[in-house]
Formats: C-alpha cells, structure tokens, sequence
C-alpha cells in the first residue's frame, strides 16, 4: 500500500531567473540530455507506465504564484493503482466534514469511537499511541501525514461514506474514485458499508452517525487487469492482478487537488477545501513533519521509521546557461 509507482514534482523557481516557455516535450528534451541515465525510460516509457509532471511556480512583484505545467507520458485515461495518494483527500474531507458540522464542542480533537455494525468491521475505542489514549480525527489525520498509517485512512472512511467521499469530490471537479479501505480484504458491499460512529467528551455525546450505506452502485473506471502474475495468500497466482475496484486517482487530478491545498486562492472556489486556516495549518505542518519530531505516536523510538519514510520528495537543481 505504501509504494508508490508516479512521480508528482512541485518546484519553486526564483523569480529572478528566466521562465521556462511552455513546451511538451520540455522533460522527454531534458532526459536526453543525459542518456546514461534516462535512455532506458525513454525508450519504455510506456511499457514501464512512468509518467511524470514537472509544475514551475512563479510569484510576480506582489508574490501572487502562477504555475506553468510540463508533462511526460502523462494519461489520465491508463489506469496505475494510486495507493497512500487518497490519504491526502480523505484527512482534508474530514476537516471540511468537521467545519460544515459546526457543533461548538466538536472539533478534530474530539475523541471519536468506532462501533462495529456490519460484516469486516471492527470496533475502536482506544488509541494508545495518542498522548490521552484516545483516537481523534487529528490524532489520524498526523498518522497518515507522518508515516503513512492505513489504519488512520480506513477510520476517516468510515467517518466520510463512500458515497460522500466520491459525491463530494466529484463535485468540486476531482476526477477520481474512492472504493475500499485500505489493507483489509473486503468485498464492494461491505465497503459500501461503514461503521457507526460517537464522538464523545467529558462522557457525553457530542455527536453520532449511524452506519452510511452508499446505495448508488460505484461503478468502476475500467475493467483493469495489471502485471503478469500476483501473490495472494502467500501463493503465486499467474494470473493479472484485478485492480477493476481499486481506487482510481489519476495524477493530473493529485496535482489539482494538491495545488487547491497549497494555494488554495489559485483555483476556483468550488474547487477548494472548505477548511479553517487552523485546520490547513495543521494538515501543512506534518506534512513536512518528520517522523524523529513526532512524540505522539513515538515514531522517534522506532528505528525503522527513518525520517525518509513515506516522504516522496524529488530535490532538482534546474541549471541555466
């Protein structure tokens, strides 16, 4: 779930130096420059499914950005399996959730609990690696922005609905499909079904949601069969992997969403997340947050989680004659 197959390159050029004119094939003219390096994706380039967007962001006098975009290969119409991307949409329709809500004491620190009502579910009351010992939307929204947690995505699943979260984005214009939670082998009807959920402070209910049920059938963006063989259960299947009702996020909607995130006053209001400051303050910082700075969960003790785990950073030097 953790790997990921796209690269999604976000660079801020000084001002000062000249812009780059707009021009498709910019980055395929770029690799040749370098063959012992790039020949090899070149001349696979779609064998290998490699596609890459470069976006240059420039401020004028009055530091107002505009992007200019430059894509290699780029398809929004050949599917590759997005994995931890669809945490981002998720943690930030939580917020939007919260804030549309407006309970006076209900916030992204109310301890939520999960109750179990269906078939594949389970309930959750406890959260140990939190600092009062009580899950929250924060606490779950720092655990994906940090390292990546599924189990912190597939409870903001269950708060959202699989109805809302694809109604929702479809409406602000993302281009994508969110069908199932994430490292738990559910069938479509029973992720169509979530959890029942109580948020609760000082032992009283702020507020509740009964089980969601998407009665809308999803359909799938294709029939999607990858790679030549698979293992499941430990056993080698030589057959394509199904990924027919595997989330669908195409990576020139990931950098839509992610430039409404960052520069939300560069999109069309429709397209933004309807969250306070506050809460895309806290979403920006542990995005950046490292997983040594983080004391709850103390992934600071955990030698395996180095500070670059799950943090997909390319640094580019752009040297012009």
């Amino acid at each position: 779930m953790r790997n990921l197959f796209i690269i999604l390159i976000i660079l801020s050029l000084a001002a000062c130096k000249p812009a780059l004119k707009e021009d498709e094939s910019f980055l395929e003219n770029l690799m040749r420059q370098q063959p012992q390096k790039f020949d090899s994706i070149l001349a696979n380039k779609d064998k290998l499914e490699i596609q890459i967007i470069y976006t240059q962001i420039e401020r004028d006098a009055n530091n107002v950005p505009s992007f200019k975009l430059f894509y290699f290969n780029v398809d929004s119409t050949r599917y590759f399996y997005p994995a931890s991307t669809v945490k981002l949409p998720l943690a930030l329709l939580a917020l939007e959730k919260l804030h549309h809500l407006r309970i006076p004491s209900l916030n992204k620190f109310t301890p939520i609990v999960n109750d179990s009502v269906y078939a594949g579910q389970f309930s959750v009351y406890y959260d140990s690696t939190s600092e009062n010992g009580l899950p929250s939307i924060a606490h779950y929204i720092k655990k994906i922005l940090v390292v990546s947690d599924n189990d912190a995505y597939n409870r903001l699943y269950e708060f959202m609905g699989q109805q809302a979260v694809n109604e929702i984005l479809l409406q602000k214009g993302y281009y994508m499909k969110i069908f199932h939670r994430l490292e738990r082998p559910l069938n479509p009807d029973q992720n169509r079904h979530t959890e029942a959920i109580r948020f609760i402070q000082n032992d009283s209910i702020v507020y509740q949601q009964p089980m969601l049920f998407n009665r809308d059938s999803l359909l799938p963006y294709s029939i999607s069969l990858k790679g030549k063989a698979h293992f499941k259960n430990d056993s080698l299947i030589n057959t394509p992997f199904d990924f027919t009702y595997k989330n669908f996020y195409p990576l020139t909607t990931q950098q839509n969403l992610l430039q409404a995130l960052l520069f939300p006053e560069s999109v069309a209001p429709n397209k933004r997340f309807d969250i306070p400051s506050e809460d895309r303050h806290f979403v920006l910082k542990y995005m950046s947050q490292l997983p040594s700075e983080t004391s709850y969960p103390s992934y600071k003790s955990d030698t395996t989680l180095h500070d670059a785990y799950c943090k997909f950073l390319c640094m580019a030097k752009v040297t012009r004659k």
